[in-house]
């Protein structure tokens, strides 16, 4: 097993333990690996827009192509979405929703999360001076807050963090007298 898997089995673990707790139906679902024709298609498709897969989130396709409800807060895309017309109009909402990013910016950010119903989102920022060699800077957050991870691991890594922070908060609320 690889570190990513390692990691999305135990986000894809506490994931389930918050919606059991929360008694939704929200539960990640984690889609199967890419094929090797969607891979070279998105690689393609990038190519023609000036970007380069990261081999990090191309490791986790490989994996799993894409996550619904990763968190309460976005989906993790696959090729599907990257893909499609959707993934374009999303770009143009983030461009235009105080993300700071222009749409004649040199190079446009990628984006790799996002939920329909919230205005949270994940994406590689290429302009961003890379804090560790090789590995593109992340961004995640909604308009005005915005957290940098330094690789898409640091990014996996504060997830488990913050779910841990949630189930030990969600577990003292259940075990505290009303």
């Amino acid at each position: 097993m690889t570190k990513i898997t390692d990691l999305l089995d135990k986000i894809v673990q506490q994931q389930n333990k918050i919606c059991d707790v929360f008694g939704s139906d929200d539960y990640p679902q984690r889609a199967a690996p890419i094929s090797i024709e969607n891979l070279e298609r998105l690689k393609l498709s990038l190519s023609t827009r000036g970007m380069e897969l990261p081999l990090a989130y191309e490791e986790f396709l490989l994996i799993n192509d894409g996550i619904t409800d990763m968190s309460t807060s976005f989906h993790l895309h696959g090729s599907e979405f990257l893909l499609s017309d959707e993934y374009d109009e999303t770009l143009e909402f983030l461009m235009e929703n105080g993300f700071g990013f222009e749409t004649d910016d040199i190079q446009l950010p990628l984006l790799v999360g996002s939920h329909e119903d919230t205005l949270t989102k994940v994406f590689f920022n290429f302009m961003h001076e890379q804090e560790i060699d090789g590995e593109t800077v992340m961004l995640e957050g909604d308009p005005g807050f915005i957290t940098l991870h330094n690789s898409f691991l640091g990014f996996l890594n504060c997830r488990v963090e913050a779910n841990e922070k949630t189930l030990q908060t969600l577990n003292k609320m259940k075990n505290s007298p009303e």
